[in-house]
């Protein structure tokens, strides 16, 4: 299931989480409780941690749980699987050509090449 929703997606690091039915967490309360278990971790993390390392042989990335490239989450409610990637920023700096060829007049020249021209400039 996470397989088929990582296909299209591309990425180096990943986190699972899980949404169980509300049953079962139940249960797992209540035998923890009766059994005075403290330390000991629940059902749900022993069922992301099984599918991380799982998933983690299929593709061969890594789990980071800080700031994943990938969040993938398991619904056992309604038997889906939700991904949801880390935002990408692109930042650049838009310069006019012919700003920067007044600016360097004495060392700039340009070119055409095709239908565009070209500002070279030389330092």
């Amino acid at each position: 299931m996470m397989h088929d929703v990582a296909s299209g997606i591309e990425f180096s690091t990943f986190v699972v989480g899980a949404t169980l039915k509300q049953s079962v967490i139940e249960r797992d309360d209540k035998t923890r409780s009766e059994f005075h278990l403290r330390g000991v971790d629940s059902i749900k993390t022993e069922i992301t941690r099984e599918l991380a390392k799982r998933f983690l042989r299929k593709t061969k990335t890594k789990i980071d749980h800080l700031l994943p490239d990938a969040t993938f989450t398991i619904n056992f409610r309604t038997e889906r699987c939700d991904a949801k990637t880390r935002h990408l920023f692109l930042y650049g700096r838009y310069i006019k050509k012919r700003e920067v060829y007044l600016k360097n007049r004495n060392h700039a020249k340009i070119v055409k090449v095709r239908d565009a021209y070209f500002v070279i400039i030389m330092e």
